[in-house]
């Protein structure tokens, strides 16, 4: 799996991938960082984490295609993005389970 940084609200691969509450929601936050998580070179999903003045961030979503769930991709995926964030200066992050970066 290959987790990449993306512009999700303009990205027409990950779009169609996003529940459209969430796109609302987060339209009108420029503080959210998105990744999309690839496998095969096909887009299967995304995260959303938004980042704090504290150098912590907070886990807004994970989304990932219906038939991929419940393989431990959406972990693989968190994971990723835990691994990404200290080479940003993300110390911690929070939201679904208050986890250490």
């Amino acid at each position: 799996m290959l987790l990449v940084e993306i512009d999700a609200l303009n990205n027409e691969e990950y779009l169609p991938l996003l529940p459209e509450e969430l796109i609302r929601a987060d339209l009108e936050n420029d503080a959210l960082l998105f990744f999309g998580a690839q496998t095969e070179g096909e887009p299967v999903g995304t995260l959303a984490a938004e980042l704090l003045p504290d150098a912590g961030a907070r886990l807004r979503h994970i989304y990932l295609k219906e038939e991929l769930r419940g393989k431990g991709l959406g972990e693989a995926m968190f994971d990723l993005m835990m691994d990404e964030f200290p080479k940003r200066g993300i110390d911690r992050c929070g939201g679904l389970a208050g986890i250490e970066a």
